[in-house]
């Protein structure tokens, strides 16, 4: 969980209504409701923990299916790649004019 520790625009401390904010929501308030339960106040804020997106179990999902996927072709057998290796142009010299 990543959020902002202050409001971008007023400069208050949010992070320690995230919990609580979401909280209020799994048992069922409305986010209005929720906000005014965690005593955020000023639009900012209310729009700070409004429109925040919790990426981080996303992103720790995603690793963690690579790290998978790494393990599953690393004990498969590689198969010889059918193309052959392209071959690298030596770099143009320019003649001075």
């Amino acid at each position: 969980m990543i959020i902002e520790v202050r409001c971008l625009i007023c400069g208050q401390v949010v992070n320690h209504k995230w919990l609580p904010f979401i909280e209020f929501q799994k048992q069922g308030m409305s986010p209005h409701e929720a906000l005014n339960k965690v005593d955020a106040k000023r639009p900012c804020c209310r729009s700070t923990l409004l429109t925040h997106v919790n990426l981080i179990d996303t992103k720790l999902r995603n690793a963690q299916i690579r790290e998978d996927e790494r393990t599953v072709s690393a004990t498969e057998q590689a198969e010889p790649n059918p193309r052959p290796p392209r071959r690298r142009s030596t770099p143009r010299t320019y003649q001075a004019r």
